[in-house]
């Protein structure tokens, strides 16, 4: 993953050469040792147990990012539709949240299914292999899903899946969004965090940050590109995107759908997901996850939900030591 993903930055950016990659990918250390030290402990741990250096695992985990901290140099022709579909709906049992993971197809196999448990406040996560963390809730009934944006603004910051850890570090929604609006963000991300009582999405910049959906009553979705008239100045989206056809395709599915389980959640993503091509390299939905937050179960599969049935899995697990 850290090769292929270390491949992909060169080839889809102004990079001119891999040395360039990784002394920007060292810079952002720094800033996760401030932001969180436990978890700059665990990405180094990442790379010693790999015999990897930690600016690679840096490259593998913050990869969309760093092809946005030049995105005016970005190769033209690149395939640069990375994206997911993310639904959240209040349910007679409780709030559901979940979505798709786009990305290029070679992550496929790489998929994993991480179950972290801690004495206060265990957490499930849906990653890949040597990533922190990409989506995920915790014991506190606290979910957060995410749909990366293409900003024009990117900065070295912090690496995305380490304020997605931190986020399911808090107790409630609340913290978690109040945690995103003060983070020091690398590039744009549109995040949501919900509990059983809020739900807040946050549309992200490099520089940026607006909550642009609110209401835990609400059925909430959304793709790859900004919904705020004021966030779009800060983005851009490419013509390869299926971006706005996925967006419309849920526009039109959700009046006619009833989203009473994660189950329903699982199927509508799956009217959404992007199967892979054979023998081909490009975006695909690597995976998708669909949390139940108050029963403290969820749905996950690897590759597209329409081609896959869900494995079920209970936060409460016992974990094997």
């Amino acid at each position: 993953m850290a090769q292929i993903r270390l491949d992909l930055t060169c080839q889809e950016t102004a990079f001119f050469s891999k040395e360039q990659v990784l002394k920007i990918a060292r810079a952002h250390l720094p800033i996760l040792k401030n932001f969180d030290e436990d978890l700059y402990l665990e990405l180094l741990g990442i790379a010693e147990g790999s015999r990897l250096t930690p600016e690679e695992i840096v490259v593998l985990n913050h990869y969309t990012d760093l092809r946005d901290l030049n995105p005016s140099n970005n190769h033209p022709d690149s395939d640069d539709t990375k994206g997911c579909s993310v639904i959240y709906t209040k349910a007679p049992s409780g709030p559901l949240l979940g979505q798709t993971w786009d990305i290029d197809s070679s992550a496929i196999n790489h998929v994993v299914i991480l179950k972290i448990k801690n004495i206060e406040n265990s957490t499930l996560l849906f990653s890949c292999a040597g990533c922190l963390g990409m989506t995920g809730m915790n014991t506190n009934a606290v979910g957060i899903c995410i749909n990366n944006l293409n900003s024009t603004d990117a900065q070295i910051g912090i690496l995305w899946p380490a304020l997605v850890r931190k986020v399911l570090k808090q107790s409630s929604a609340q913290l978690g969004r109040d945690l995103i609006l003060r983070a020091p963000l690398g590039s744009g991300h549109h995040y949501c965090v919900a509990d059983t009582k809020d739900f807040f999405g946050i549309e992200t910049s490099g520089t940026k940050k607006k909550i642009t959906q609110q209401g835990s009553q609400k059925t909430h979705f959304h793709t790859n590109h900004c919904l705020d008239e004021e966030m779009k100045l800060t983005h851009t989206v490419k013509s390869t995107s299926t971006t706005f056809s996925r967006y419309q395709e849920l526009e039109h599915r959700l009046p006619h759908t009833t989203l009473s389980s994660a189950e329903d959640i699982y199927e509508l993503l799956g009217h959404v997901s992007i199967a892979p091509k054979p023998e081909t390299t490009g975006t695909a939905t690597c995976g998708a996850l669909v949390m139940d937050l108050k029963a403290q179960t969820a749905l996950a599969c690897m590759g597209p939900p329409s081609q896959n049935i869900f494995n079920n899995l209970p936060l409460h697990l016992s974990l094997a030591r």
